[in-house]
């Protein structure tokens, strides 16, 4: 843009001069591109376009035989969304595409007791974040309808109780007896000193003793003896020989 700056009239003789000041005056607007900018009075380019950052601390939980949860910190502030990604075992596939500011996710319609792994990158118009860190999780097994539930630790715990997860058996024995050829019982944490015979099944239908889901279960035949005294003549045994408990989980 030039400004005229003003004049002046100089007379010397008969001529007459008019000199005119004129000033270079240049627009400077950050972020406007053209030019290389740096130098005093010149055009800045903008800003080169950055991808958005990736994602950390991805963490998988199953909470059912089906569904896991997915859960992940968002470190980018231009992202317009996320990319999720499963393997089950024959790589990395795309699974879903989040909108911005996500950072949970649930996978559902999944197959019991599987492994999945997952990885979550944030995307822009620029181009995409590196992948995080990859995340694992195992589905947990499906209960049937009719399991029979087994919890010496709940109040209500008895060996007269229908076996539901209300109103569990106190034994493992009285559950298989109710369960029976096919059946599932279910058995909760806790240590179960008793002597049990399970029941047999078909390939079709087989017979089920299993642990709850994130619960740690001991059978074991050894009975435990109080108030005790060591004899002369008696010698002790080292207990790790002989005790051999069925451990559920």
């Amino acid at each position: 843009m030039y400004l005229l700056r003003g004049n002046r009239h100089v007379t010397s003789g008969k001529c007459s001069v008019y000199l005119l000041a004129l000033i270079l005056s240049a627009c400077v607007v950050s972020g406007c591109g053209g030019g290389s900018g740096g130098g005093s009075g010149g055009v800045q380019d903008p800003p080169a376009d950055t991808l958005p950052s990736s994602p950390t601390g991805l963490a998988a939980q199953a909470v059912s035989g089906s569904q896991i949860n997915l859960t992940w910190t968002d470190n980018s502030s231009n992202e317009t969304g996320f990319k999720i990604q499963r393997n089950t075992g024959l790589g990395f596939a795309d699974l879903a595409t989040l909108p911005a500011d996500t950072s949970t996710y649930s996978d559902t319609g999944l197959a019991s007791t599987t492994t999945y792994s997952y990885r979550v990158c944030a995307c822009s118009a620029s181009g995409n974040s590196s992948y995080s860190d990859s995340a694992s999780a195992t589905t947990q097994m499906l209960i049937p309808e009719d399991a029979h539930y087994v919890d010496q630790g709940h109040p209500s715990a008895s060996n007269s109780n229908t076996g539901t997860e209300a109103l569990p058996f106190l034994t493992i024995a009285a559950a298989i007896s109710h369960a029976g050829s096919g059946g599932t019982v279910v058995v909760k944490a806790g240590t179960y000193r008793e002597a049990i015979a399970v029941p047999g099944g078909t390939a079709d239908n087989p017979f089920q003793l299993i642990a709850y889901p994130g619960d740690r279960v001991i059978v074991s035949g050894m009975e435990v003896i109080s108030g005790w005294q060591l004899s002369l003549g008696v010698e002790l045994v080292d207990r790790s020989r002989i005790d051999h408990p069925l451990d559920l989980a």
